[in-house]
C-alpha cells in the first residue's frame, strides 16, 4: 500500500478518535468543540504542502524509513492517549490560567516518567508523519 494513502489515513484516524476521545471524557458537560480535534487551517496546510511535495517531488523513500515513521505514529498516538486517559478529567485541550477545583496534579502512569505525555506523544505523531513521507 502506498505510504502516502496509509499517512492520510492514520492522520484522519488520529483526528476523529481525539475528538470522539474528548467526546467521551467531556459527555456530562457537552464542552467539545473542533478543537478537541487538534484540527486548524495551519496544521491542514503543512499535511496538504507535504503531501503535495511528496507527490510532485516523486521522492524515493526507503521502505524502512517509511515503516519507521509509521512506527513513530503509531507510538506518538499511543502516548498521546494514554497520557489523555491517565489524566481523565484533569486533561483539557484548552489553557486555563484559573484552575477549577476538581482539578488534580497527576504524578502517576504516564505522567510518573514524563510532565507532558500528550505533547510529546502529539510531537512524535507529527514528526513520524513527516520521515513516513520523506519530508525532513
Amino acid at each position: 500500500m502506498n505510504v502516502l494513502i496509509v499517512v492520510v489515513l492514520f492522520v484522519a484516524e488520529f483526528h476523529c478518535s481525539e475528538l470522539l476521545l474528548a467526546v467521551w471524557r467531556r459527555r456530562k458537560s457537552g464542552k467539545v468543540t473542533w478543537r478537541n480535534a487538534l484540527v486548524s487551517g495551519p496544521l491542514l496546510l503543512a499535511y496538504a504542502c507535504a503531501a503535495m511535495e511528496f507527490v510532485v517531488g516523486r521522492r524515493v523513500v526507503p521502505y524502512t524509513v517509511q515503516a519507521t515513521g509509521v512506527g513513530m505514529m503509531v507510538l506518538g498516538e499511543c502516548i498521546r492517549k494514554m497520557a489523555v486517559i491517565t489524566a481523565g478529567q484533569s486533561f483539557s485541550h484548552q489553557i486555563v490560567e484559573v484552575q477549577s477545583p476538581e482539578h488534580r496534579l497527576v504524578t502517576h502512569g504516564i505522567y510518573g516518567y514524563h510532565r507532558h505525555p500528550s505533547y510529546v506523544g502529539y510531537f512524535v505523531f507529527v514528526i513520524g508523519s513527516m520521515v513516513a513521507l520523506g519530508n525532513w
